[in-house]
């Protein structure tokens, strides 16, 4: 095996490029879980997706805030997202 041409990285780009895979991930998969959740929340107890806009929303252990994401962009309008991590807290702003 000839490594000479191999691109080599950093421990930093390669955690960087790692944590850009796991959080597009992450976010793909946020979308399907919200989907999810509306449409059982209008089949099985017949609250309309519309009505949910108009409803407070309040993420904890929001992470970086996937789901409130997705929320905001499908039109709820009053979404909080909290989390204890700075870290993440930062990532969401």
């Amino acid at each position: 095996m000839n490594i000479s041409n191999a691109k080599m990285h950093s421990w930093d780009e390669w955690a960087r490029i790692a944590l850009k895979m796991h959080f597009e991930e992450k976010n793909r998969l946020a979308e399907v879980e919200i989907n999810s959740l509306l449409m059982l929340l209008e089949d099985s107890f017949g609250i309309s997706l519309e009505r949910l806009k108009n409803k407070p929303v309040l993420d904890l252990c929001c992470g970086w805030g996937r789901h409130s994401f997705i929320l905001a962009e499908n039109g709820f309008n009053d979404v909080t997202a909290i989390d204890k991590s700075t870290v993440f807290i930062k990532k969401f702003e």
